[in-house]
């Protein structure tokens, strides 16, 4: 997923990142609130102003001149954008690598343009019972068919899953979808974010027993070799409840609420200037974002493994290397 010609310059932004100068190294953009599902555990609902395909270029645009490289597609439901092949366009035009989460169910209908993407994360809750009882009656199978489309015309795929109460018993079958279609399986625990104002993922949320439990398993599966693509540092993390490490957020990477607001991270924290009022642009705000450094306080994958990996730089670059050489996912 990395161009190895990168890596020197990946390496110093990180290190320019230790002394405490920000770049946006990533940013994760949720384009759109909107969803075609009603997903049980999901609390990030809500209406809002969209950017404009000329804004979201323009803001690319400052991002590029600040040294972004990685950007990624979230929601709501990226693909119901109805310019969501411009948008990764221009994107793909300006260099960065592209990622996006999806459910999966419209992946068939713009598989055209998501071959230009450099991997797609699809979310796979469980089985087919299990999947449909949170997502939906029959968007396991429509989920599926969007892996099974993404693997036929050789797009990286990952299967995001969200481990919560009604699918930590069952993650075997996860796994064996995985290995099935030759893709990667990233998860993480199911966690209760800002934007969740009716508490929706209360009841999914895991005692400390059950996520130790399931990351026990994980962690004995990887070690037989399974698709699992968290680092084992991660899986750790799950396993023995450890204290979270220094986060990275505002300092390496960023978020962008769909109406244009440039905050720290997915949980929405902070809301700082919003873009389309900002005279001085994107750099004003991002400079200007709150250090998260001590936070501690969440456990969205995403964030986490770049953590992990940025808090550990010495033990972790060799493997990391490796990983890029393979063209896998860097902390695995």
């Amino acid at each position: 997923m990395i161009d190895i010609k990168k890596i020197p310059k990946i390496a110093f932004v990180i290190l320019k990142a230790k002394a405490g100068i920000k770049t946006p190294l990533k940013v994760t953009q949720y384009l759109t609130y909107k969803c075609n599902l009603n997903c049980s555990f999901c609390g990030r609902r809500g209406s809002s102003k969209e950017l404009t395909l000329e804004e979201i270029k323009k803001m690319m645009d400052e991002f590029k001149k600040m040294g972004t490289m990685f950007w990624g597609f979230n929601g709501g439901e990226p693909l119901m954008r109805k310019d969501i092949d411009k948008i990764i366009k221009y994107a793909k035009s300006l260099g960065f690598k592209c990622t996006m989460s999806t459910n999966g169910i419209l992946v068939p209908k713009h598989i055209n343009f998501l071959k230009k993407l450099d991997a797609v994360l699809v979310s796979i809750d469980g089985d087919e019972k299990i999947h449909d009882e949170i997502r939906g009656k029959g968007n396991y199978k429509k989920a599926v068919q969007g892996i099974k489309t993404l693997r036929k015309n050789g797009i990286k795929t990952i299967i995001w899953t969200v481990i919560n109460k009604t699918n930590y018993k069952h993650l075997d079958e996860i796994m064996k979808l995985a290995e099935t279609y030759g893709c990667e399986w990233e998860v993480q625990p199911v966690c209760r974010h800002k934007e969740d104002k009716e508490g929706r993922a209360d009841d999914f949320l895991l005692s400390p027993e059950e996520l130790s439990d399931s990351a026990r398993w994980l962690i004995e599966q990887k070690k037989r070799g399974k698709p699992i693509s968290n680092s084992d540092a991660f899986l750790e993390l799950m396993h023995e409840n450890k204290k979270q490490p220094d986060c990275f957020a505002s300092v390496l990477f960023c978020a962008i609420s769909p109406d244009g607001y440039i905050v720290p991270c997915a949980d929405f924290l902070y809301k700082s200037e919003n873009f389309r009022n900002c005279s001085n642009g994107v750099k004003k705000v991002f400079k200007s974002l709150p250090n998260m450094s001590k936070c501690h306080n969440c456990s969205f994958g995403c964030y986490m493994e770049y953590n992990l990996l940025l808090n550990s730089l010495t033990k972790s670059a060799i493997r990391a290397l490796g990983n890029i050489i393979r063209g896998q996912v860097f902390w695995k």
